[in-house]
């Protein structure tokens, strides 16, 4: 009987394994097309299965993300150079947005968000100054960031994250409230029209100890500060720097151009 036991135990266990492994996937683009359809994949339909927090995603080409309500949860993320993972405003209400939702690594080499961030300028897109096209990005894993992420939200969800970016990022609200542990940078980061705030909920609420930039400079430029109490709906980008533990090392530097800063150790 105990034989028999073990022998049954090892054949769950194996179909465990067995499906485990059929879920995880390495999805690779063929073609332009939106990032939910098998075509853009290159798989038959009949063989397709909603993308899942298994799936890691390797992009080449310019997908798009619809907006339509619901969030869309990948593994691993890798947007290679000259390719674009592009929110697409589809006609829905003014609150139509998507969310997502990256439960390994992002490393963009390409364009995530909006491709219009061009020289910075007030109107770089009529969707998101309009309210429209909302993407809202959580990470679990780290950042590598060598191109253009221009996004409504980043979130920083994981343990003890790091986050590299070679370029300035455009992002509405840079959040690492939900991240456990340190934040630690493993490059300069530089932040456009964007706010560095624990928003929604008190600092005490968090796990995150902090921003650790080490010795690297933390830069964040705007076209012009936010006033106290003005949401972020305006036709003017802003930037600040708000409630937020933030360490440097002997030779880190913060520097702030023309953003509202308060609250901050």
């Amino acid at each position: 009987m105990r034989t028999e036991k073990l022998i049954l135990l090892a054949a769950i266990a194996s179909v465990s394994m067995a499906t485990n492994q059929v879920m995880a996937r390495t999805l690779t683009s063929t073609c332009s097309g939106d990032i939910e359809n098998c075509t853009t994949w290159g798989i038959d339909p009949k063989q397709w299965t909603p993308l899942s927090e298994e799936d890691v995603l390797v992009v080449n080409h310019e997908l798009e993300i619809y907006t339509k309500y619901g969030d869309i949860t990948i593994g691993n993320l890798t947007i290679n150079e000259g390719a674009k993972l592009l929110i697409k405003y589809g006609g829905d209400d003014y609150y139509s947005f998507r969310s997502l939702e990256v439960h390994g690594n992002l490393i963009n080499y390409g364009c995530l968000g909006f491709d219009k961030l061009g020289n910075f300028s007030n109107l770089h897109d009529e969707a998101i100054a309009n309210g429209y096209g909302r993407l809202w990005l959580s990470v679990w894993g780290n950042v590598e960031n060598y191109g253009t992420i221009n996004t409504n939200n980043l979130s920083l969800m994981g343990k003890d994250p790091t986050i590299l970016s070679t370029k300035p990022m455009q992002i509405s609200e840079f959040l690492i409230k939900y991240a456990k542990g340190t934040t630690r940078a493993l490059s300069d980061l530089s932040f456009y029209n964007s706010s560095l705030t624990f928003w929604a909920g008190a600092v005490e609420d968090t796990e995150s100890r902090g921003l650790d930039m080490g010795n690297y400079t933390l830069t964040v430029t705007a076209d012009a500060p936010r006033e106290p109490d003005v949401w972020w709906y305006s036709p003017v980008w802003y930037g600040e720097l708000t409630d937020m533990n933030i360490k440097f090392g002997d030779k880190g530097k913060l520097v702030i151009n023309n953003c509202f800063a308060r609250g901050n150790t």
